[in-house]
């Protein structure tokens, strides 16, 4: 098993430790679980009113190279 795959699987299996992190933090996670797993991103940015989604999208997006 990776360091990426362990490191996906302790999210997976303890949700109450992403709880207690900050959003900035969570964003930084996400953002590499999905770069690591799809690689760059592969979809258009989520509209205006998506706040949420396009804080999600800009992190995925501020990885993109990363292999």
């Amino acid at each position: 098993m990776s360091e990426f795959e362990a490191a996906a699987k302790k999210l997976a299996d303890n949700p109450q430790v992403a709880g207690d992190l900050s959003d900035d933090k969570k964003l930084e996670i996400y953002s590499l679980y999905k770069q690591g797993l799809i690689g760059d991103v592969n979809t258009q940015r989520p509209g205006m009113l998506d706040f949420k989604g396009k804080a999600k999208w800009d992190a995925w997006s501020g990885k993109k190279g990363i292999p």
